[in-house]
């Protein structure tokens, strides 16, 4: 018995009902859970989509297209790769597609390896996004954790300014800010200055 990857989630969209279930029964059996979908409003019932996700839709579905599906995703704010297979898209299709975001744009009939490798790509840099975000989120929560005056001084700090200027400015003594400083690195849990600059919010 074959074990899915229940933490990776490819969502279909392809009104070719053979096509859609011969790439569902491809990623199946590279371990990939699949949810497929043969239209646009099929797809948008069964929003929200799950954590680690990447989307692979058909640029040309019937009476809708793929850059609607797109600027749905956008409008709702659900950031997702979106791998585009098409058999007779337009240049300008593929132009609009790939500026808005896409991760990739594939020709039918497109090679199931070429497939996978693709998604597999997109998988990575879905992760990397969720490490990324997922440490945005928690330095901004180390940043509220400051007092009002730790933030007044981290933002003298990220602007460059040295102790002493600081300490003008705030009117105290240059040792009282050379304490602050390393009460908020701590707080931030930086260990260097660099680090700190990179990741106050």
């Amino acid at each position: 018995m074959r074990k899915i990857n229940t933490h990776k989630t490819v969502y279909l969209v392809d009104d070719d009902a053979t096509i859609l279930r011969s790439i569902a029964l491809f990623l199946h059996d590279h371990h990939y859970q699949v949810e497929a979908y043969s239209s646009l409003a099929e797809f948008k019932k069964n929003l929200p989509l799950k954590a680690m996700s990447v989307l692979v839709s058909d640029m040309q579905l019937v009476n809708e297209s793929g850059l609607e599906l797109q600027r749905f995703l956008l409008e709702e704010n659900i950031a997702v790769p979106i791998l585009f297979l098409s058999g007779n898209s337009q240049a300008q299709e593929i132009i609009d597609a790939l500026k808005n975001g896409a991760y990739d744009f594939l020709l039918k009939p497109v090679d199931p390896n070429t497939l996978l490798t693709q998604i597999e790509k997109a998988f990575t840099k879905a992760n990397l996004q969720s490490q990324i975000k997922h440490a945005q989120q928690n330095w901004a929560s180390l940043f509220q954790s400051l007092t009002e005056k730790e933030k007044d001084v981290a933002q003298y700090i990220k602007q460059g300014y040295s102790n002493k200027a600081i300490a003008e400015i705030m009117q105290v003594k240059p040792d009282t800010i050379k304490k602050k400083r390393a009460q908020i690195l701590q707080k931030m849990q930086c260990d260097s200055l660099p680090e700190f600059i990179s990741r106050c919010p």
